[in-house]
């Protein structure tokens, strides 16, 4: 991705992230996709980078979090806005993680919190940036979260 913006160092890129993931039955066979476009300087996006994976058993909410987690891999410096239309990744990161972390990794309720391991990783990736969590209905005619949507599906089936 250095290639893409040459002129502008790494800590002031600006990335457009969508994610998505999927399961063929929840749980199940799961896969994941994201794709990552850079703002050039001249306002235009570059051509999207296309990151994919596949897990034999897991359920959709993990998948939806491991295509955020491997996109904040993939491009670890800079902002970045991150479309998914997983109101629980969305939800869980601007509005649960703080509440969580301060109550030991509890919920509301005192239990422990799902998807730790993810979720944490997700916030340490997080930690120090400035990432715009953005839901988006899906698919609904949005473009890029139907590309998104349909490669994770297609993963899921790889996986089964």
């Amino acid at each position: 991705m250095e290639s893409e913006a040459p002129d502008r160092p790494a800590s002031r890129r600006h990335a457009v992230i969508h994610t998505d993931g999927s399961c063929a039955g929840n749980p199940g066979p799961g896969g994941w996709a994201a794709t990552i476009r850079i703002l050039c300087d001249d306002g235009r996006l570059a051509e999207p980078v296309v990151l994919t994976g596949r897990v034999a058993a897991t359920d959709s909410n993990r998948m939806e979090m491991v295509a955020a987690i491997e996109a904040l891999k993939a491009f670890p410096a800079g902002t970045a806005t991150v479309f998914s239309d997983s109101r629980y990744l969305v939800r869980g990161m601007t509005e649960w993680v703080r509440p969580w972390k301060s109550r030991g990794w509890k919920n509301a309720e005192g239990r422990k919190v799902r998807n730790r391991d993810l979720w944490q990783e997700l916030d340490a990736l997080a930690s120090g940036r400035e990432i715009a969590w953005t839901w988006v209905k899906g698919p609904a005619g949005h473009r890029e979260n139907e590309d998104v949507d349909r490669l994770a599906r297609a993963a899921a089936t790889a996986a089964a």
